[in-house]
């Protein structure tokens, strides 16, 4: 007995050294950001001769063009250029770092701008680290699986690990998507069709992983929910119209298209993508992937539309799973997905962890969740090692990320398919 109450604080022990280095490795991730600042090098810095312009300058950009002169030219990639080097001056960026978004993005935007940049990242990241902290939350409450110290040590991991790091310092959407990715799935369980509705419609800022979650309430048959999104949808399309002009919004997918594939234009970065796109341009020397990333996007949807259709859809519990599994495979399968966009991992981890310690896992389950759980619960810090290492497996022509993404499904599936069987 003694010795079984030996090994329990130590394993305590160990478990709260490790949230304690997250929480410190969490705070000096951040205080680099503040340093940046002080450097002038937050928004734009030179590394070996080569510029590196943060993406919040694109969102800021974005939102200044909403009411400008030329909000109807949003698109031009010279007109953003003209207007970007204006809020990186004096530094200047000869490429076209290309702003893509869907076009209700630039009013929705728009409100950064009424601050000077500087402050409007500060509030942008503030609103995000709190907008995304607070959906997963509610999420590890949805199942009530974890006490309240376990979700505060979920917490302190989820921010401490290197893509929320990553959207932080980039100033991106991921952290606000994860806020609508994970507030849907929340609603559309609890169906509440209006609420989960609005959150589909505006996850369409990145429509790359709405076509994922758009299927379960499809194959649920939640028809309040689908109509409720494409209501506001249209809503949105409206006010995009009236801001940026009707034009914009008829041309948008020959502009996504030319974004996405022309070398002219700078910001896709598809050798340092997340999915399986990004592993495969990393091993085609440099030939055109684009038509198999869309053949690889239809793989998986299908994947996904049979995963809803085989699960029991009535059962809260049972939803766990589908839900977690559609976040895997939307990073795997999607044609643009990036670092940044890791932060949705959460979601699996909410819903599917029964415990933040990979000692419990010794009484709980087969040996495919017992991996599972290990690799959630370790990826803060599996995470960092990747992306510091990042340069040498880039070198080899290997995506890990893509590579860990895609054990995941494995083990996901494994778990999932004998817990079907049984419910």
């Amino acid at each position: 007995m003694a010795d079984v109450d030996g090994s329990e604080k130590r394993h305590k022990l160990i478990c709260f050294a490790y949230a304690c280095f997250l929480l410190l490795w969490q705070l000096c991730a951040f205080a680099e950001l503040v340093q940046l600042q002080f450097d002038h090098e937050l928004f734009f810095l030179r590394r070996g001769g080569q510029p590196y312009i943060s993406d919040f300058v694109n969102l800021y950009t974005a939102g200044a063009l909403s009411f400008s002169e030329d909000r109807l030219r949003a698109y031009d990639p010279l007109v953003q250029s003209i207007w970007r080097n204006r809020f990186i001056y004096p530094e200047h960026l000869d490429t076209v770092f290309y702003f893509q978004y869907p076009p209700f993005a630039f009013p929705l935007l728009s409100p950064l701008a009424l601050l000077p940049i500087s402050g409007a990242y500060w509030v942008w990241c503030s609103l995000g680290l709190i907008a995304g902290g607070v959906a997963v939350y509610h999420l590890l409450k949805l199942l009530n699986r974890l006490d309240q110290r376990q979700r505060l040590t979920f917490i302190i991991g989820f921010l401490a690990s290197m893509p929320v790091w990553q959207s932080l310092r980039l100033g991106q959407l991921s952290l606000i998507m994860l806020m609508l990715l994970s507030l849907f799935l929340l609603f559309l369980i609890k169906r509440r069709h209006f609420l989960s509705g609005a959150c589909l419609a505006l996850s369409t800022i990145k429509p790359q992983y709405t076509l994922f979650f758009a299927i379960p309430p499809l194959v649920m048959k939640r028809w309040q929910t689908v109509a409720w999104s494409l209501i506001v949808e249209a809503l949105l399309l409206l006010v995009a119209g009236l801001s940026v002009g009707w034009t914009n919004i008829w041309n948008y997918p020959h502009i996504l298209a030319r974004a996405e594939t022309a070398t002219s234009l700078v910001g896709t970065a598809q050798q340092e993508m997340v999915s399986l796109r990004g592993f495969l341009t990393l091993a085609s020397a440099g030939l055109p992937i684009m038509p198999v990333s869309i053949g690889l996007l239809a793989v998986g949807l299908i994947a996904v539309w049979l995963l809803w259709g085989a699960a029991n859809k009535e059962n809260v519990d049972s939803c766990a799973w589908p839900a977690a599994l559609t976040v895997v495979i939307s990073l795997l399968c999607s044609p643009h997905a990036h670092a940044q966009d890791l932060v949705f991992l959460a979601i699996p981890a909410a819903l599917t962890l029964r415990s933040v310690s990979i000692f419990d896992l010794k009484k709980d389950g087969p040996a495919s969740y017992k991996w599972w759980c290990r690799i959630l619960i370790l990826y803060p810090l599996l995470s960092w090692l990747l992306f510091l290492t990042r340069p040498l497996w880039i070198l080899i022509k290997l995506q890990l990320f893509a590579v860990i993404n895609l054990l995941l499904l494995i083990l996901g599936l494994r778990c999932w398919w004998p817990a079907r069987r049984k419910s």
